[in-house]
């Protein structure tokens, strides 16, 4: 009896803690904008113009860094745990994502042209980035400019990812390399395919 009422009691204050964080944070940053029923647990830190949307039932955990100038949209049912962000023009998380404490960039932030580097970026020094659902990105990894991981797939440890990634699949290394592809079952959960 009170294992249950200490877990009910937990989660109430869980619940209050994340209200009050909410509602701080979007008094804090004006052009953050939590849906309600986010989860908070660690911290938010914005920097610069950049615009972002989390959309209800993400958790956040540890301390979770956006910046740029860009717009960051993060679907519902994600988890962030930890993780920098920079936009620079548009990074998109989809639904049910795991974000670990990785960097997700869609910048290189300066120009690679030796007689430019020191100038203001070029456009082409900015791609989108966008990450479909359900997607696994893991500690330590880097999803540089321009890429689109497809839904289902894993990005493994320290993994440094500059192309596209499939559908169902799982990436490691650097470059990143397929090791493994996954397929749904019928219970929609996913299995490694030999």
């Amino acid at each position: 009896m009170q294992t249950t009422n200490s877990r009910s009691l937990h989660l109430l204050i869980q619940n209050l803690l994340s209200f009050v964080l909410s509602w701080y944070y979007n008094q804090r940053y004006r052009n953050l904008t939590l849906e309600p029923g986010v989860q908070i647990a660690g911290r938010i830190k914005l920097s610069g113009s950049v615009k972002v949307i989390i959309k209800s039932g993400t958790r956040l955990r540890k301390r979770n860094h956006f910046f740029g100038e860009g717009k960051i949209a993060i679907g519902s049912n994600c988890l962030l745990n930890g993780c920098s962000i920079g936009c620079y023009e548009q990074v998109e998380i989809a639904d049910r994502c795991l974000i670990s404490d990785c960097y997700i960039l869609d910048t290189d932030y300066h120009n690679v042209d030796p007689t430019a580097r020191h100038d203001s970026l070029s456009p082409s020094g900015v791609r989108p980035i966008s990450i479909g659902q359900n997607v696994w990105v893991g500690t330590g990894a880097r999803v540089l400019k321009g890429v689109n991981i497809g839904e289902n797939s894993v990005v493994g440890l320290g993994c440094i990812v500059r192309r596209n990634v499939p559908a169902n699949v799982v990436v490691i290394g650097n470059p990143e390399r397929i090791v493994k592809h996954l397929q749904l079952q019928r219970s929609n959960i996913l299995v490694e395919m030999p």
